[in-house]
């Protein structure tokens, strides 16, 4: 409604930060291609995923992780400290890897998906008549990105807080996401065209 898409648009100005890192290092990958630029997205959004999910997890109550078997084992081994952070790290570490295929799967499904990667890659400028399809791709492909990474990231949470929704904040990211892919395409792809136009 009016609501999720008024806060999603404000949101946007804080998911922007991290989409326009991840715009800069799939342009420091250019000369590598689109298969660069894609695999410089994988990495960077599981980077980001993975060390949300850790920051998240670590800073659970004791009273969740005293509840965990697999937490209790382990910090009769090498003390509540270091066990809470194995464990977060290697949940954080998974939902990271999931974060990446979601970044492949869509950018590779959804069409119009791969158009900033294209862009910064080299590629020919869309024209302008292309660019409202470009722009509703790479929007939904960035919300689809930012939701999915969300998801992973309660799932990892949910492993100690069983409290945890797996839908919790999904919506959110996905608009925010969507917000600020869509104003990124835009932006790049126009700033392309003009580049190509005066060349």
């Amino acid at each position: 409604g009016s609501a999720l898409t008024s806060a999603a648009v404000g949101g946007a100005s804080k998911v922007a930060p991290a989409l326009a890192g991840t715009a800069a290092g799939k342009y420091a990958a250019q000369k590598a291609g689109l298969s660069g630029a894609v695999g410089t997205g994988m990495a960077l959004q599981g980077s980001d995923v993975g060390s949300e999910t850790y920051q998240r997890m670590m800073s659970l109550p004791d009273e969740l992780w005293s509840q965990n078997a697999d937490y209790k084992t382990l910090a009769e081994k090498v003390g509540p400290d270091a066990a809470k952070h194995q464990i977060s790290e290697a949940a954080s570490r998974d939902a990271g890897y999931q974060a990446a295929l979601a970044t492949l799967a869509t950018t590779a499904l959804v069409p119009g998906g791969k158009s900033i990667e294209k862009a910064l890659a080299g590629g020919k400028a869309i024209p302008y008549k292309a660019m409202p399809g470009a722009v509703a791709g790479e929007s939904f492909q960035e919300g689809s990105e930012e939701g999915l990474g969300r998801v992973a990231g309660n799932l990892a949470v949910q492993s100690i807080d069983p409290n945890q929704k797996i839908g919790e904040g999904v919506g959110m990211a996905a608009g925010q996401g969507a917000a600020a892919g869509g104003l990124m395409s835009g932006g790049i792809n126009t700033s392309r065209a003009l580049m190509d136009s005066a060349a």
